[in-house]
Order: C-alpha cells, then sequence, then structure tokens
C-alpha cells in the first residue's frame, strides 16, 4: 500500500479458517429408529434438514422406518455437507420380540412422571422434546428408573434406553 506522498507500508495477514465440515455416522438400529447427526467440525451452529416426511429440523430424527435417509447440515459459515443413515429394523442381533419385551416403560398417557424397568441394566437414559431438547438424562447402571415429569410442559417425548442387550426408543404422552 502507499499513501499520497509515496511512502509505502507491506503488511502481511494470516487468515485462517477452521477445518471442513464433518459429520460422522451416527444410527441407531431399533425397532422405532432413529439417526443422529452430530456434527464434529465446521462452525455452530449448524441447522440440519432431513428427508424425512414430515421434513425433521433437528440433529437427530425420530420414528423412522428401516432404511436410508439423508440429513443435509449446514454451518454458521454456511458450509453445507449431506450425509447418509441407515436405520435397521431390528438391532445387535436380538429378535424384534426379545427387543420389544426388555424395556418397559409406563404409564402412557402420563401426567406426573414415567417408570422404566427391565431385565437387564439401563446402562443410559436420555428424554428429549420434539425439538430435540434433553430433559432428562442418566448414566447410571439400574434395572428400575423413576423419571419426574410434573414440570415439564404438555407434549409428546422421545425416551430412549440402553443396556448392554440394545437400545430402544418411545414416544410417551404427558398430560397436565
Amino acid at each position: 500500500m502507499s499513501d499520497a506522498a509515496g511512502q509505502e507500508n507491506v503488511e502481511s495477514v494470516t487468515v485462517s479458517e477452521p477445518p471442513l465440515l464433518n459429520v460422522p455416522d451416527t444410527c441407531f438400529p431399533i425397532t422405532l429408529g432413529y439417526a443422529a447427526a452430530q456434527p464434529v467440525s465446521g462452525t455452530p451452529p449448524y441447522s440440519y434438514l432431513w428427508n424425512t416426511d414430515p421434513v425433521q429440523v433437528t440433529d437427530t430424527a425420530f420414528g423412522l422406518a428401516a432404511g436410508t435417509y439423508s440429513c443435509a447440515i449446514t454451518d454458521a459459515r454456511g458450509c453445507t455437507t449431506v450425509g447418509s443413515y441407515e436405520v435397521d429394523a431390528v438391532g445387535c442381533g436380538l429378535s424384534l420380540d426379545e427387543l420389544c419385551h426388555q424395556i418397559q416403560l409406563y404409564p402412557n398417557p402420563g401426567t406426573e412422571a414415567f417408570t422404566l424397568s427391565s431385565d437387564h441394566l439401563m446402562e443410559h437414559c436420555i428424554v428429549q422434546d420434539l425439538q430435540g431438547r434433553a430433559l432428562f438424562e442418566s448414566c447410571e447402571s439400574t434395572q428400575l428408573l423413576r423419571i419426574d415429569t410434573r414440570h415439564w410442559p404438555s407434549g409428546t417425548y422421545l425416551v430412549r434406553v440402553s443396556t448392554a442387550k440394545g437400545s430402544q426408543a418411545y414416544r410417551r404422552v404427558k398430560n397436565e
């Protein structure tokens, strides 16, 4: 650069950018299928667009039948990538009957609490609203779990439970 008097000034500028947006394939093989897009690079926040019917716009698509789904993920800088996700009908080598009877969740609908019970230790449980926000999460190994819902708004919630034998997802309705 030079000014009106002809004086020159040279400066070095380094422009850095974040790593390319990369989304690993994270699917959970369960009877009420879901797939999760979890970006590991790019610039947050991210927006999501699943090719589901109806279209879902959170990081996790719920209520999926067995099949292949895609999700377009766009980061804050407008970089977009599309991931492909395979959802299996039954997971972890269990028969459909074994997986369905592994975990019990009641009542449905509920008003004050949901109770989970299992023949196996439940290693992880998460409850999310339909926008994908987690309202409850437990990593406690237990066969019986009571989830207090008194302070939650009425609505539909997704309960995901994992044991050493597999994972299962349930939709539960909370009424006033």
